[in-house]
């Protein structure tokens, strides 16, 4: 009997390249996978892994349900893409799946999703509705702030020993390691069966910026500061870095819900889905900053 081939839509990115890896690493000998890309020589540090195959597919193409079928794929995953046409991209990739008689799709969300007043909000409220009328079975992976998003404040940790911020320090959120967003994701592409029409939240504990700045101190021996500034500034800084303005919009706007003490940005439920999915705990804020301190330094 043959293996059940799972497709990876949107591999590029973290989130992507991560289940490729755990799917190889965990499942290679019980399905087949396929990491696609519209170029895949991007791709090349997946090009070895035990049981992946590269494929050239883009899922905004209007011809993207031919080759979605080409690949034989009984169950898709959709990594959203970070655009702000993502609803109709995505949309457009979910249509082409059904078209091609896949019989499970799998999507990344987010925990904003509900919050329709928002820049996430109403693109992924509009996602998720979209895909739940299709009458494909499907399953909805919902996912928080990434831990690995501190990576963005390597520059003024080395050289100010500062973490700058318009979060209140003491403002609690559920966070998630992009390794163990792929850990999850993979055993959901794994095991569908387990998952049919169900909404999942994937997080790890609650932290807050002064648990954060506390685990940089002790991981790299040294004092490390939190320093809370206007969200004018924070909007500012993501636009220097090339953000687009809607998307630096939209992280004010988790920002403040953050400091609202929202339950959309700290909900432990996160936390008792992924050990639930993976039997494993998620990796707390403090383990993800011992095993990168070496770049921090």
């Amino acid at each position: 009997m043959s293996k059940p081939v799972v497709l990876v839509l949107g591999t590029n990115g973290y989130v992507g390249k991560a289940t490729v890896k755990s799917l190889s690493e965990t499942y290679a000998d019980k399905v087949v996978i396929k990491a696609a890309s519209r170029d895949p020589a991007k791709l090349g540090e997946l090009r070895d892994l035990k049981g992946v195959e590269l494929v050239a597919l883009d899922m905004s193409a209007p011809d993207a349900a031919s080759h979605i079928k080409a690949t034989g794929a009984s169950t898709v995953y959709i990594v959203t893409p970070g655009v702000e046409n993502r609803a109709a991209i995505t949309s457009n990739a979910a249509n082409a799946s059904k078209e091609a008689n896949v019989r499970h799709l799998v999507l990344v969300s987010t925990f904003m999703a509900d919050t329709k007043d928002t820049v996430l909000g109403s693109q992924f409220t509009e996602i998720e509705s979209h895909v739940k009328k299709l009458g494909l079975p499907y399953t909805l992976l919902r996912l928080p702030v990434f831990i690995d998003n501190f990576w963005a404040d390597a520059e003024t940790i080395k050289k100010q020993s500062t973490k700058y911020g318009a979060i209140n320090p003491d403002a609690a959120f559920t966070p998630i390691a992009v390794s163990d967003i792929g850990k999850a994701s993979a055993a959901v592409l794994a095991n569908p069966g387990l998952y049919v029409n169900k909404t999942i939240k994937l997080a790890t504990k609650a932290c807050t910026y002064n648990d954060v700045v506390k685990a940089f101190s002790e991981s790299l021996g040294r004092e490390i500061k939190y320093v809370q500034v206007p969200y004018e500034v924070v909007a500012k800084g993501a636009l220097d870095m090339g953000f687009p303005e809607w998307q630096a919009n939209a992280l004010i706007e988790m920002n403040k819900l953050i400091n609202a003490g929202s339950p959309v940005t700290n909900d432990p439920e996160g936390v008792i889905q992924f050990k639930s999915i993976t039997g494993s705990d998620p990796i707390p804020v403090e383990q993800w900053v011992a095993a990168v301190a070496g770049g921090f330094k």
